[in-house]
């Protein structure tokens, strides 16, 4: 049986030692197309189910930081 660990989606923070948890409706900020991850488009947000430490969900909530997305095609990467 393989075990799954889940790791927080939002990158360049420090996450600590806190639970894992799915949030399922996430605002995240795109300003990129995403069919392509290069050109710039009118920012616009997209509501994704995403995997956040309580470290970077309590920031975004507390400080009301929007997540801000950037890639493409899925393979994003999310930033506080």
């Amino acid at each position: 049986m393989k075990k799954l660990e889940l790791k927080c989606d939002v990158s360049n923070r420090d996450h600590h030692v806190t639970p894992i948890k799915t949030v399922t409706s996430v605002p995240v900020v795109f300003d990129h197309d995403q069919e392509d991850g290069k050109s710039k488009t009118k920012p616009h947000i997209e509501y994704l189910k995403l995997e956040m430490c309580d470290s970077c969900f309590n920031e975004m909530m507390t400080k009301r930081h929007m997540l801000y997305g950037y890639g493409a095609m899925g393979y994003n990467t999310y930033s506080l």
